[in-house]
């Protein structure tokens, strides 16, 4: 099967985008693997389903845990798990892409003597791990208390701020305690979601002929300014595409076919049913 080939060779240049560290490609070849994932579901075997769904999950975690800077994307979780949802739900899915589901915050502080640091995160930490070189302890000061981070480990540390309650600031404070030298590479954490308006549907029009090509952003608004991902569900005999924010939809056959958009501000998703007739 030509998509499974495709999908094999795909996914080793990702490998090696990885190897270098290069995440942005990395992830663009996830999302091609995605479309070719979409069709090893319609055409392919149980086998070849198994393997690409092993494949195409293991690849998005490597890209996970490739350290990406100041991004907020403290909510994306969110998202991911209603997309899961969706694609349990109606397996067939067009037009998603890849999210963090952590955020990694580069430091690169040095001290050779005990002192606090100032972090200023994008939002209020609900678990927090600490990545750091050298020997002592690293402390986070929580409501004039301190708690454990990290005490020497080689990788990501957490000890007692895996999970966090009662923090409502982005601005923690760090207290380093060390007599021979530390430093502070990257934090990791999860963050609480900001007070978030959802995407919405803006025309009372539901029910469109086939064929046609709609600009979603025309159609979906979101009051916050977020900038909307899609992705589209497929109907047995109608074609379904997302590109740049463009629907695009062709019916093989006269009829009447159901379809839903998703919406999503990476904090929030909106499904709206639309009605397809092709005449």
């Amino acid at each position: 099967m030509k998509e499974v080939e495709e999908f094999i060779s795909q996914y080793s240049k990702a490998q090696v985008y990885l190897q270098d560290n290069d995440t942005a490609r990395a992830s663009q070849k996830y999302k091609e693997l995605l479309q070719l994932y979409n069709q090893i579901q319609l055409l392919g075997t149980e086998e070849d389903k198994q393997i690409a769904h092993e494949q195409l999950c293991k690849l998005y975690y490597q890209i996970q845990e490739k350290p990406k800077s100041f991004v907020p994307y403290y909510a994306a979780a969110i998202f991911i798990l209603l997309a899961s949802f969706i694609i349990l739900v109606e397996p067939s899915i067009v037009g998603l892409q890849i999210f963090p589901e952590t955020i990694y915050q580069d430091i690169q502080v040095t001290t050779q003597r005990s002192g606090f640091i100032n972090v200023t995160l994008t939002g209020a930490p609900t678990g927090l791990k600490i990545k750091a070189t050298g020997t002592g302890k690293i402390y986070l000061v929580k409501d004039k208390n301190l708690v454990k981070a990290w005490e020497g480990g080689s990788d990501y540390e957490c000890i007692d701020t895996c999970t966090l309650d009662g923090i409502n600031t982005n601005k923690i404070v760090l207290l380093i305690e060390t007599s021979t030298g530390i430093k502070l590479e990257k934090i990791k954490y999860t963050s609480k979601p900001t007070p978030n308006k959802a995407p919405y549907w803006t025309t009372e029009t539901t029910t469109y002929k086939t064929p046609f090509t709609l600009n979603l952003n025309n159609v979906f608004k979101d009051e916050d300014g977020d900038e909307l991902v899609y992705i589209a569900s497929r109907a047995p005999g109608v074609f379904v595409q997302i590109y740049n924010n463009m629907l695009n939809v062709v019916a093989e056959e006269k009829g009447t076919y159901s379809i839903s958009v998703y919406a999503s501000d990476l904090k929030d998703v909106t499904r709206q049913p639309l009605t397809i007739i092709a005449e």
